[in-house]
């Protein structure tokens, strides 16, 4: 199975770099991602990390140019929202099918995470959603955009924030825990990572039924397509049209790339830096032990010609006596 076909049990975005060609041309690439929405941090829905009013906040490295956040809905708004489509879908499942809707709270509710250029608005990201709620039946329930997460370069250095890099309750950045090795933000240069979050529910509000699975759903009295289904094909389609939408040049089919969630990324990030570090220092201990050990051999190759040349001389002095 490809890889971008397979997205929508993928996971969400990862720090994606923008190139830039020497005409100054952003080449970020569109790629559209769908995972089962959750929290982001411990007690706090997705809904507040799409609009920012969640507690913690230690990944936003902030925007220094004009671009900012947008959102639809503020999280409280979003959430009523989606309790009133799940209220909606369980009776109308009663109704249909008489009995209690068996679908989890949270299971219907999914998340596309959708690749950006520095310039794309909520407007743009509008688009994308009014097209997915055609082609899956989803509805929309909450749409942001996020341009104040990335990572650091330092000197050619990556850091990733809250894993190789912390920030204090003042907003100043540090290269330790403790916050005792402030970090010279004139040598920082930031890497976006421009995204948007289309959070949807899941089931058709008219019957209660779950439309993300794998086949198509129809409305058996009028024969209409509900969803297409989340297929190989649909999937793919889905990528080709985001990427249409927002005039982005589609990302590779047959990617093998994994999406990572923020944390894993900046798991795997600090893993990198890690196994960095030692290789660095191997390489140093390396070149040390080779330079000690070189200088070893000399100076014993150095001892053992003085040696020789010791007893030569002894045995040409024992001769003249």
């Amino acid at each position: 199975m490809l890889k971008d076909e397979l997205e929508f049990k993928g996971k969400k975005a990862r720090d994606t770099e923008i190139v830039i060609n020497t005409f100054g041309i952003d080449k970020t690439k569109s790629c559209v991602s769908f995972a089962k929405a959750s929290s982001v941090k411990s007690g706090s829905s997705p809904f507040a990390h799409n609009d920012r009013s969640e507690n913690e906040k230690n990944y936003i490295i902030g925007s220094d140019d004009e671009q900012r956040n947008e959102f639809d809905k503020h999280a409280l708004d979003a959430e009523k929202f989606y309790k009133e489509l799940r209220a909606e879908a369980e009776i109308n499942y009663r109704k249909k099918v008489g009995q209690k809707m068996k679908v989890k709270q949270g299971n219907d509710h999914w998340e596309a995470v959708i690749n950006l250029k520095r310039n794309h608005t909520i407007a743009d990201v509008q688009k994308v959603a009014q097209y997915l709620e055609k082609e899956t039946g989803f509805t929309a329930v909450q749409i942001s955009v996020h341009k104040d997460e990335g990572h650091f370069m330092i000197d050619g250095k990556k850091y990733s924030p809250s894993e190789t890099i912390h920030k204090d309750k003042t907003g100043s950045w540090f290269f330790d825990r403790e916050f005792k090795k402030p970090v010279d933000m004139t040598k920082v240069k930031k890497i976006y990572n421009n995204h948007a979050h289309i959070n949807f529910f899941t089931l058709d509000r008219k019957t209660g039924i779950q439309l993300h699975h794998i086949y198509s759903r129809y409305n058996k009295c009028t024969n209409a397509l509900i969803s297409k289904g989340m297929t190989k094909k649909v999937l793919s389609e889905i990528q080709t049209k985001t990427a249409e939408i927002l005039g982005m040049e589609r990302g590779k089919i047959g990617s093998k790339a994994v999406r990572l969630k923020p944390r894993q990324y900046r798991a795997v990030a600090a893993e990198k830096e890690t196994v960095r570090q030692k290789h660095k220092e191997q390489k140093l201990f390396i070149k040390v032990y080779t330079s000690q050990h070189f200088q070893s051999m000399i100076g014993s190759h150095l001892g053992s010609n003085m040696n020789t040349s010791s007893n030569t001389n002894n045995k040409q002095t024992v001769r003249r006596v």
